[in-house]
């Protein structure tokens, strides 16, 4: 039986049970009377029967109405819920107590319709903007069980049919994606990396990964996952350092022949015209500048080649930086220039290689003394900051102007390419040591008001032992 026909029924149960209890009433009173007074029962036979009789005449009447009543609102609140499924609604024109809980489910569908119309508006939005992006995006739960996840997705993990609701490690053949969700998870903190996947022996990809959690009253609740194919990218840029290291190392040879050839003729010996001294000398001092730009490009290409990784240890700054300044003091005394020094009497040794560390810092000497007009000066500056040393490099010249500052660490790129053709820069410089200082786990940076000079300030890792006897490499043992 349905709760419509229980409902339907409910006032014929509620008479029948007052018939019931009437009838259950008289007979106690008749049996009643029978034992205590049967002879004054005779007289009250009359007045029991029509007082039965009336009590069933009245809850006859009162059921049928209370029947009439209840189903009359139901029906009511049954039409208003119809109503508001289908079509809009009106109000109902009593204000009974029925009408007045229909109204309020009328309103309440009517909002719960209002939200879900929204809900299905925003899902069908969402799931066009997935569908168009050309990264792969997946969406889990805490356990790690995938949500949702994009067609683009379904493609570079190769996700099997019904993969929703199933942890990431158990339908991914990624290795190691399902440890970074974990680690995401549980840290509580996004996380970029790059990841090398193998599909086959003969299918490698780099895939960049960017994975962060979704946090509801500082609790992980789930992870959402970015993800984009970059082996195309990587395979060009290793082709590119290919090419640039290949074709450096094949113009060694030439260049180094024309190097040895023109400072042959330029020997005292050799009946040179003055002329002909004149071309010879060109040829010298552009070849050796060609020579120096062919190292730099190798050098460069060493250094962005991947897996290439620095014997880091304990290196004495002070020490290294007191050799440099030896090497370049000829230079900047010709150049009118002054180089100074200002370290701390406490200043922690580096955790770098101590060939990168003399690089960078000669590069970023070379380029103050070359570019602070006479009777300027250089200073380098160290101290410890946390658990790192800073170092800067600062020059009094006339700086650059800030739109250039973005792109002087690019290669090739100069400021002033006049100026920069005199003083025989290569435009290498600053980017081998922005690479090197990265390699080194530090940064670099650059501060130039015009008129002010330029500061290149860069950090790297303090080092740390506990060995108290370790000794620190300086820049004899790099000879």
């Amino acid at each position: 039986m349905s709760q419509v026909q229980w409902y339907a029924r409910l006032h014929w149960r509620a008479f029948g049970l007052h018939i019931l209890t009437l009838c259950v009433a008289t007979l106690v009173v008749w049996v009643g009377y029978t034992i205590i007074a049967p002879e004054e029962f005779e007289s009250a036979k009359r007045g029991v029967a029509i007082m039965a009789v009336a009590s069933l005449l009245t809850g006859a009447v009162v059921a049928i109405l209370t029947r009439g009543s209840v189903m009359r609102g139901l029906d009511k609140a049954r039409n208003l819920l119809e109503a508001s499924i289908v079509g809009p609604t009106t109000a109902p024109e009593s204000a009974g107590e029925i009408d007045l809980v229909s109204e309020r489910l009328v309103d309440s569908i009517a909002r719960l319709r209002e939200r879900v119309g929204r809900l299905e508006q925003e899902r069908a939005r969402l799931t066009v903007l997935l569908s168009g992006m050309s990264e792969a995006v997946v969406m889990m739960d805490e356990r790690e069980r995938i949500l949702v996840a994009n067609p683009v997705a379904e493609r570079i993990l190769s996700l099997p049919t019904g993969y929703v609701g199933r942890r990431i490690a158990e339908v991914s053949r990624m290795k190691g994606l399902g440890d970074i969700v974990s680690n995401v998870l549980w840290s509580k903190r996004p996380a970029i990396t790059e990841m090398e996947w193998s599909v086959n022996p003969d299918d490698i990809r780099n895939i960049w990964v960017s994975a962060a959690p979704i946090l509801e009253a500082d609790e992980s609740v789930g992870a959402v996952v970015v993800m984009y194919d970059v082996t195309r990218l990587r395979r060009l840029e290793r082709v590119r350092r290919d090419f640039v290291a290949n074709v450096s190392h094949e113009l060694r040879t030439p260049v180094t022949t024309i190097q040895s050839a023109s400072e042959t003729l330029l020997m005292d010996n050799m009946d040179v015209g003055p002329v002909s001294r004149e071309f010879v000398e060109s040829i010298f001092r552009n070849a050796n500048r060609l020579a120096q730009i062919i190292e730099d490009l190798l050098t460069l290409s060493r250094l962005e080649a991947a897996g290439e990784e620095f014997a880091k240890g304990g290196v004495s700054l002070p020490e290294i930086v007191a050799e440099i300044l030896d090497r370049f003091s000829p230079t900047a005394a010709k150049a009118g220039v002054e180089l100074d020094v200002e370290f701390d009497d406490d200043l922690s040794p580096v955790e770098a290689e101590p060939r990168a560390l003399v690089q960078i810092l000669s590069n970023l000497v070379e380029n103050g003394v070359k570019y602070t007009p006479d009777g300027g000066v250089v200073t380098l500056r160290a101290w410890n900051e946390d658990k790192k040393v800073v170092v800067t490099v600062t020059d009094t010249g006339i700086g650059i102007p800030q739109e250039h500052l973005p792109r002087v660490f690019e290669r090739f790129y100069r400021v002033d390419y006049g100026r920069s053709r005199d003083v025989g820069g290569t435009g290498l410089g600053l980017a081998i040591v922005k690479h090197l200082v990265r390699k080194l786990g530090g940064e670099v940076s650059v501060k130039s008001p015009i008129g002010e000079g330029t500061e290149f300030r860069f950090w790297l890792p303090a080092y740390t032992d506990d060995d108290s006897q370790a000794e620190f490499r300086t820049f004899e043992e790099i000879s």
